[in-house]
């Protein structure tokens, strides 16, 4: 806490802020003119680089350094205009100056430059465009231009310029006019639309990457609340990470087989899919061969992209007005100023502010397609407001806020302000039918900022003041209900959805007027808000805010003396239901809570030697006594209030810890029915099934064999059954173990064994054994050739009955037909 202290003293006591000399030079110099439009942002930072727009001049300091250093000034010899606004890029390279009609874009110098000992720091600056007769709308970068070069420009005379910096500061790189209005100087290269409900345009904003089109996307704002979309809007040269152009080319292959399988759809609609198809794969195509780059992510990690060309297109064709559900009555009470793109998650979120003090939150819940001239198809985007947010007025109350003024001590926990209406409804929304406000103060100028450090917090910027507005509580759990896929989660999670927190960045009693606000952080990561005004600035330390979370009264505003402590009646309910508070949203407060218990003490201030006290006696009754008991009140007093604090701190902390671990054991629960279930049915059941189904089908299928084959079959005669028996009746007695094959294989066998024997004899004259005699030549002669007939009347037979039972035994059987 202490580190949080010194932070916040450091920043207060900066003479950066104090700028009383130079505004009065600069209502000499410029007049006192006043911007043209929705109030907007002098501050704006780097990291802990910290940049404002005083008059024509633009200071700068690194937060993180000592304050005795003082500020730098960017030497600007082509500003000649008073600096409205401060718009940096997200690479934090190039900085543009707005004006009322004039807009300059300069080369900021390399991070830590800030912390030398220059005191003008020389940077090459350069007016953006040639024609200055027409007033600046709004300004913003596109993040996918290649070198974070591009600027987007709206002017009053509804024309959107686009330039591309790193090849012109003179020449856009195109021109829309939105009004369809023919201008010659910009006829080849400009084309506008044919809608006649786009009238005065007033604002515009770049998608999101929530959706597969997102960074693709421009949005454009009328005054009368209508809001058209223009996509594909793409810097000739840009980069993408491979992941988001595959998420983008299989979202167009979907779209592509989805519509070329409905047997209803035109051919028009078909074959603009398959143009839209046709220029995604133009780009997905260069994946292979394009460059790739590094470089931060606006949440601080290093990703790869790839440097990608446009491909060749028509122009675009303008799709909306988009339709709201339901229709919010703030449409009909007063303008629309601004509009701004949040990224809630599973959707695109947009927040369009209004002259009636309200700011409208609307989710696209139907993807925005790609969509050029010559289509022949009607888009029909609808809007589901979800929101309708009444800022309160600066003049409601005089609620201090956070620490105020030059060097002041005073520290306040931050309130939490606004009225919302978010009542159930059908359908998608949360909007109900009391949408009017009761208090807005009329022509409200409202201009939106997105929250560089949270993707689902935006700021309200006034005239006299400035709100942070929070979407968590109703983005989240959407967000996790929408990635269930399951619509009754949807429907559940709109309506038991919580306010959008909205926080007063300025006292309420400062009324002097808004200049600026910028997000900071100390040493140790805490985060800061930063709001000057025309009096001082504030500084609000966040983690305090969320320390001292204060309820939502949409009757009347908190007053931030009340004792910041907890009833009965919610520490001692034990079954009282817990909303969900995802842990992830929330900072750690170790640190906070560490810092905060080190600071406490413990030994009590001595008494004065003169008053003779002792802190081993009782104090007595006297003036002295008294005096010092008032003292070890106070000191008691204050000391016992941080450690209050961190037990709030802890407690409620534990209450989420509680929240979190309800919510898993719901999950468990679940994953524990869905295991049972799987138990139930296991797979070695199914396969036993599918066994038991294969055999039944086997046996099916012989049953039907055997009936086929007696149904088909030849049927035979008597002596055909005779013949084929005694056929069977001479093959087992040629084949059978003691058969005529057999018999003759051993008579063969006995005549080789007589044959050698006698060559025996024939070889040995001599010899005198007795089986020689009465065996002549004659004889061998006779058997051989008895032996030799034998084996051919063998032989015979065997090939007679082979033919028989290859020929007309295997001819008989080839006309069964089975």
């Amino acid at each position: 806490m202490a580190v949080a202290r010194n932070f916040s003293k450091h920043i207060l006591s900066h003479d950066i802020f104090r700028t009383e000399d130079e505004d009065a030079e600069a209502v000499k110099q410029f007049g006192a003119r006043q911007w043209v439009g929705v109030p907007r942002n002098q501050m704006c930072t780097r990291g802990n680089d910290l940049f404002l727009a005083v008059g024509n001049t633009v200071r700068c300091i690194d937060a993180s350094a000592d304050s005795t250093s003082g500020y730098k000034k960017l030497d600007l010899p082509s500003v000649d205009f008073l600096i409205h606004s401060l718009c940096i890029n997200e690479s934090g390279t190039l900085l543009a100056l707005v004006g009322e009609k004039k807009v300059v874009a300069c080369l900021l110098p390399p991070t830590g430059a800030l912390s030398g000992k220059e005191t003008c720091l020389r940077v090459r600056s350069r007016q953006v465009g040639i024609d200055t007769s027409h007033n600046v709308l709004k300004v913003a970068w596109n993040p996918i231009a290649r070198y974070d070069s591009n600027l987007i420009i709206l002017t009053d005379d509804n024309y959107l310029r686009a330039y591309n910096l790193s090849w012109s500061y003179e020449d856009p790189e195109y021109v829309y006019c939105l009004t369809a209005q023919e201008d010659e100087q910009h006829m080849d290269e400009s084309f506008g639309l044919d809608y006649d409900e786009l009238e005065d345009p007033v604002s515009f904003t770049l998608g999101s990457a929530a959706e597969p089109h997102g960074k693709f996307t421009l949005y454009v704002l009328t005054r009368s609340g209508d809001i058209f979309g223009l996509c594909p809007w793409v810097p000739s040269h840009f980069t993408m990470s491979k992941e988001e152009v595959e998420d983008m080319f299989d979202a167009s292959v979907s779209l592509e087989y989805e519509y070329r399988q409905k047997p209803d759809s035109k051919a028009n609609v078909r074959r603009h899919y398959k143009q839209q198809l046709a220029w995604a794969s133009q780009i997905w195509k260069q994946l292979a061969t394009s460059m790739v780059e590094s470089k931060l992510s606006p949440d601080g990690t290093l990703h790869d992209y790839h440097i990608l060309r446009r491909p060749d297109r028509p122009p675009q064709d303008p799709q909306g007005p988009f339709s709201y559900h339901p229709f919010p009555q703030t449409l009909y009470e007063g303008d629309a100023l601004d509009i701004t793109a949040v990224d809630a998650g599973a959707m695109t979120a947009l927040a369009v502010s209004y002259s009636t003090g309200r700011v409208t939150c609307f989710l696209q819940d139907v993807s925005l397609d790609m969509k050029w001239k010559g289509s022949g198809i009607n888009s029909d985007v609808s809007l589901a407001t979800l929101e309708s947010i009444e800022l309160p007025a600066s003049s409601s109350g005089s609620v201090s806020t956070g620490t105020g003024g030059f060097g002041s001590d005073s520290t306040n926990a931050f309130a939490s302000f606004g009225k919302t209406n978010n009542t159930s409804s059908a359908g998608i929304s949360g909007f109900g039918s009391s949408g009017k406000p009761t208090n807005a103060v009329s022509e409200r100028a409202i201009s939106l900022q997105v929250d560089p450090a949270q993707d689902l917090c935006l700021f309200a910027l006034e005239d006299k003041q400035a709100y942070r507005i929070d979407l968590s509580s109703w983005a989240i759990p959407l967000t996790h209900a929408m990635e269930c896929g399951d619509l009754k989660e949807v429907e559940r999670a709109i309506s038991n959805s919580g306010h959008a927190d909205v926080q007063m960045l300025v006292a309420g009693q400062d009324n002097s007027g808004f200049k600026g606000f910028a997000l900071l952080e100390d040493m140790v990561g805490s985060q800061f808000s930063v709001a000057k005004t025309n009096l001082g600035i504030w500084v609000d330390h966040w983690a305090d805010n969320e320390a001292a979370e204060a309820k939502h009264n949409t009757s009347a505003l908190l007053d931030p003396k009340q004792p910041l402590a907890l009833t009965s009646s919610e520490t001692s309910d034990s079954n009282k239901d817990l909303a969900y508070e995802p842990m992830f949203s929330k900072q750690s407060v170790e640190a906070e809570l560490k810092s905060l218990l080190d600071g406490v003490e413990f030994v009590p201030p001595r008494p004065n030697p003169s008053a003779n006290l002792s802190l081993g006696e009782k104090i007595p009754a006297t003036m002295e006594g008294l005096e010092y008991f008032d003292t070890l009140t106070n000191f008691f007093y204050h000391e016992l209030s941080k450690v209050e604090k961190a037990g709030i701190i802890m407690h409620k902390r534990l209450r989420a810890q509680r929240s979190e671990l309800h919510r898993q054991l719901d999950e468990l629960g679940k994953l524990s029915k869905q295991l049972k279930t799987v138990n139930e049915n296991r797979v070695p059941h199914k396969l036993q099934d599918a066994v038991d189904r294969q055999a039944a089908l086997q046996q099916r299928s012989c049953d039907v064999l055997q009936k086929l084959t007696k149904s088909r079959a030849l049927l035979l005669s008597e002596q055909e059954k005779k013949w084929f028996s005694e056929l069977k009746r001479l093959q087992q007695r040629i084949y059978a173990g003691g058969g005529f094959e057999k018999r003759t294989k051993n008579s063969i066998a006995q005549a080789d064994v007589i044959l050698r024997e006698f060559k025996l004899l024939n070889s040995d004259p001599s010899s005198n054994s007795t089986s020689q005699k009465g065996i002549d030549a004659d004889s061998v002669v006779k058997l051989q050739s008895l032996l030799a007939r034998e084996g051919e009347v063998v032989e015979s037979t065997k090939n007679t009955l082979q033919k028989l039972l290859d020929d007309n035994l295997t001819d008989e059987m080839k006309t069964l037909s089975i």
